[in-house]
């Protein structure tokens, strides 16, 4: 959820674990939606689950519970190349476009499982235990 929301706000995911909690904790917006209440649902709008150890925490985010190991999180890098030609067929230049954080990667030290990967759309925010 925390990627998704930074994805929301920012445009791109992160592979930076101290950002995405900093993010979490002090973006005005976040933190009224963690706080929000939909009437017409009659429901919060937090969403961050509780955990079955009690409320979410922030510092959840950092380490796995069982090792405190940090989570491992990545995102993609994509560079495509784009040639332009003259009429004659010279090549006049390559134009570079650098793309980072359409996908993202988390995956727990502990071997408890996985969310997206960084090759495949399909799999963009789905959890490997879902």
């Amino acid at each position: 959820q925390a990627e998704i929301l930074w994805n929301k706000e920012k445009g791109n995911f992160t592979d930076n674990l101290d950002s995405l909690v900093d993010f979490i904790q002090n973006d005005t917006n976040v933190i009224k939606l963690v706080n929000g209440w939909d009437s017409t649902r009659n429901k919060s709008t937090n969403p961050f689950k509780s955990l079955t150890t009690g409320e979410f925490t922030h510092d959840s985010l950092f380490f796995s519970p069982k090792s405190h190991s940090r989570y491992i999180l990545q995102v993609d890098t994509n560079i495509n190349y784009d040639s332009v030609v003259d009429r004659r067929g010279r090549l006049k230049k390559v134009d570079t476009v650098i793309t980072i954080g359409k996908r993202y990667y988390i995956e727990c030290p502990d071997g408890f499982g996985t969310i997206g990967d960084v090759e495949k759309d399909a799999l963009l925010n789905a959890a490997s235990w879902e």
